[in-house]
């Protein structure tokens, strides 16, 4: 089934979706903050339309990580499913 590429591969589309869903998930809650503190009306601080806006940058990049994982099971022991290398991690040591 794949190899370790691939698997870094799939590692990395992931983190990439947890962090685009966590930073929308930290500025909804500070507006929903500011919206309490401030005695604002629900949504005020426009909230609702972030999410709906930012979600497509989420959305699409889900279907695909769930394709490819998908690909990655079904593949043959030690099959190459992408030629696709991973980003370096940010804290890897040089070669």
């Amino acid at each position: 089934m794949a190899v370790e590429n691939d698997y870094n591969l799939l590692v990395a589309n992931l983190n990439f979706l947890a962090k685009n869903i966590e930073d929308i998930r930290q500025e909804v809650e500070k507006r929903l903050l500011w919206e309490k503190r401030e005695g604002l009306e629900p949504d005020a601080t426009h909230w609702v339309n972030l999410v709906a806006q930012r979600l497509p940058v989420i959305a699409g990049p889900a279907t695909q990580l769930e394709a490819a994982a998908w690909q990655v099971l079904r593949s043959r022991p030690g099959e190459a499913v992408f030629e696709d290398q991973p980003p370096e991690a940010p804290d890897a040591l040089p070669e």
